[in-house]
Parts: structure tokens; C-alpha cells; sequence
């Protein structure tokens, strides 16, 4: 599997170094992504097998024991991941393990990045599975809100929309908007979290929420039920041109029958900046001294609503020709 989360504290039999270190634990919330190795002598009694495997993260863990190999093929609710493959029929022989000694082994490299192997294989295969570190999914890229992801530790949330989903709303801004603020009240079932075109603007939800505790680490009261809880930002590099995107992930409790829900009143304040369309150094004429100021502006990929020649809420080469006509007189 590409991703997996470690919804409890996961036994390994030797974690990641310069060799084998017996038996520790990689914690709970862990993203991981499992690779299986399979040593098969393919019709000769015994095969030598030498190789190196790197990989784009750090290697956490190795599993060579074949009780170990067996336990984690298939979800167990007692391990609380899986990390084999649902198209694989696995072997459940003892005979699987991949016996480590003086002809067989295994080596980290310094920046856990790649595994060197020595197999010495009998007539019978040797298998391990080599546990290597996932970045965590982006939790706006996903339809529903996932406790695994959003939360980590409560397991009790499920993918399922009637317990768990996002409450998309968008507003626009003028081009020559500044000074802008946003602030408001939700109240949602049971517990969440409100984003402004993708950064968070209201206190974090911890796996506690669900139950008693309703305030962060800071103190802050968090979007729940059945009061009001305030939200808002006046961060200029929260805000943008056009539309914009405020995202209500919403969890909910015990039961995934029970329907998630948000309402919420919120208010967009602004100021509108004078300008004039081409006048990029502000000085209220459109000559020369403005070029620079332009090519800046487009270079570094910024905004300046005066440098928004054809008005499309985006300082581009799509401006450069009006920009020329502008100082030609066209």
C-alpha cells in the first residue's frame, strides 16, 4: 500500500539504523509505506542474492520474522494497520522468514535512505517487509473529512459523509481590495476547523474534542456544538483577488448515522484602493518611471492592482501588451 496510517502504537522487529536494532515501536498517527521484498531461488536449491534498494523516504523499520511478516499481512484489529496488499495471497509457511546471520543481512545507510541486502535462500523463499516514512495526505485534497488524517487517534470517525464532511463557501474581492478581514460564528455537530483558501483560521481539534475538552492548547474555544464559537483572521496573505474559498471540515461524534452540520454568520470587511491602471509607482501619472516597477511586479509574481492591466486579477505576460499601449498612448 502506497499510505498508511498507524491507528494504534505498531510493534517492529528492528528499526532503522546502521543495523538491526530488535524490537521497538513506531507510534501512533504514523504515516508509513510498506515494501515488500520476496528472495525466491526459482528451481535451484540455493541462491545468493546481493543488492542495494533506495528509497525518496526514511527507512523506519524492517520485518523479517515470520510471525511478524504473518501478523501484518492482513488488518488485525489488535496491530491497527495493514501492510500487505489486498491482490497478494501471502505464504503462511515458518519458512518464509528471512533468517539473519553471518551469509544473511541486512544494512542502513547512514541517511536511512538505503537498505543494502545479502540473502543466502534455500530451497525456500525468504520475504521481509521494509517500513519506510509517508508525508501525511493533505487533508483539502480528500472529499471527506478523515479522522486518521484530521485527528489523529480517533478511530471511531470514519470516510462515511453522514459523520464526516467539508462545507464549501466562497466570496469574491476586487482587485484592489486591502486591509481585509474576516470574522464570525459557527456552530457545528460535533467538532471542526474553518480554512480561508486553504489556511486555518480557527483553533485545532485533538481526539479529546470529540468527548469533553472544547479548547486548544492556547485556550481557545473550538468550533463545536451547541454554543457559538468565534473565528477569523486579517492576515493579508489569507486573502486573494476574485474568489475566495472558506472550507468548514466538520467531524462527527460516536455514531455514523448521525448527519455532520454547520451553521455560521460571517462578515468580509475591506477597503478599495485608489489607483490608476498602468500607474505602478503611484505617482499618479503613467510614463516611463513605471516600467520597472511593472517588470517587478511581474518577475516576482506579486500583485499591484495598478499593474493589472486587463483587469483579470492576475499580474501576467498577459498585461505586457495593454502595458505597452497604455505608454505608447494607445
Amino acid at each position: 500500500p502506497d499510505l498508511i496510517n498507524l491507528g494504534t502504537e505498531f510493534p517492529v522487529q528492528y528499526g532503522g539504523g546502521a543495523g538491526p536494532v530488535p524490537l521497538g515501536t513506531l507510534p501512533a498517527g504514523s504515516f508509513v509505506t510498506s515494501h515488500f521484498l520476496h528472495f525466491n531461488t526459482v528451481g535451484m536449491d540455493q541462491a545468493t542474492l546481493m543488492g542495494q534498494i533506495t528509497f525518496e523516504s526514511d527507512i523506519l523499520a524492517v520485518i523479517v520474522d515470520g510471525v511478524f511478516l504473518n501478523w501484518t499481512d492482513d488488518e488485525d484489529p489488535s496491530n491497527g494497520a495493514k501492510l500487505g496488499s489486498d491482490t497478494v495471497n501471502y505464504p503462511t509457511d515458518p519458512r518464509r522468514a528471512w533468517e539473519l546471520g553471518a551469509e544473511s543481512f541486512f544494512r542502513i545507510s547512514e541517511d536511512f535512505r538505503t537498505i543494502t541486502v545479502r540473502a543466502r535462500v534455500n530451497n525456500f523463499l525468504d520475504q521481509t517487509r521494509v517500513i519506510t516514512e509517508a508525508a501525511p495526505p493533505n487533508i483539502q485534497d480528500q472529499p471527506y473529512v478523515s479522522a486518521n488524517n484530521f485527528i489523529l487517534g480517533a478511530d471511531e470517525v470514519t470516510l462515511d459523509n453522514c459523520s464526516s464532511a467539508w462545507y464549501k463557501f466562497e466570496f469574491e474581492l476586487p482587485p484592489n481590495f486591502e486591509n481585509a478581514s474576516i470574522s464570525g460564528f459557527a456552530n457545528v455537530d460535533d467538532v471542526g476547523v474553518v480554512f480561508l483558501n486553504g489556511n486555518q483560521i480557527s483553533a485545532s481539534v485533538t481526539a479529546g474534542d470529540l468527548n469533553v475538552d472544547r479548547v486548544d492548547n492556547q485556550g481557545r474555544a473550538i468550533l463545536s456544538w451547541p454554543t457559538l464559537d468565534a473565528f477569523s483572521t486579517n492576515d493579508q496573505s489569507h486573502f486573494t483577488t476574485n474568489t475566495n474559498e472558506l472550507v468548514f471540515g466538520v467531524i462527527g461524534d460516536l455514531s455514523r448515522f448521525e448527519p455532520t452540520g454547520v451553521e455560521f454568520n460571517a462578515s468580509v470587511v475591506f477597503d478599495e484602493a485608489d489607483f490608476v491602471i498602468g500607474d505602478v509607482n503611484g505617482d499618479g501619472e503613467v510614463n516611463l518611471l513605471d516600467v520597472a516597477p511593472f517588470v517587478d511586479t511581474l518577475a516576482t509574481g506579486g500583485f499591484l492592482p495598478a499593474a493589472d492591466i486587463n483587469e483579470d486579477g492576475e499580474v501576467n505576460l498577459l498585461d505586457v501588451a495593454p502595458f505597452v499601449d497604455l505608454l505608447s498612448g494607445g
